[in-house]
């Protein structure tokens, strides 16, 4: 686990809906993974921020590019064991970012929305993950 991650963990306690909420999108990718999986998967986090920065012109703090190699690192670390979760506050862009697109990476969407807030949502999810990527 990252020290942001070990950090956000100690500090922090979810409500009840949320940490529902996110452990059982990751135990749906965990669930799907371990049909051809026996090992222990490594779920990593990415967290995209896309928000406007200055007025509404949308600015990614992070490149695509910086996202292909934080990817491709991750792989080369943990190797099919890896599994990503893309959480965004921009999903639709999310999903349309060729970097995003593979077979072992989850574009978050943001179950019961109405429940709960999407953010938090977001962040709690971030938080059960073993390592992030931001």
């Amino acid at each position: 686990s990252t020290p942001t991650i070990a950090l956000l963990q100690s500090r922090f306690r979810w409500r009840p809906e949320l940490l529902a909420a996110a452990t059982s999108y990751l135990e749906n990718i965990k669930w799907e993974a371990a049909i051809t999986r026996s090992d222990g998967l490594v779920l990593i986090g990415i967290h995209v921020r896309v928000a406007g920065r200055i007025g509404s012109t949308k600015n990614n703090v992070a490149s695509v590019s910086y996202f292909y190699r934080a990817i491709r690192l991750m792989r080369q670390l943990h190797g099919t064991r890896a599994r990503f979760v893309v959480c965004s506050d921009d999903v639709g862009w999310s999903k349309k970012q060729p970097c995003f697109r593979a077979p072992d990476i989850h574009v978050a969407t943001h179950l019961n929305a109405t429940a709960v807030d999407e953010g938090s949502y977001s962040m709690a999810m971030l938080s059960l993950c073993q390592s992030l990527i931001q």
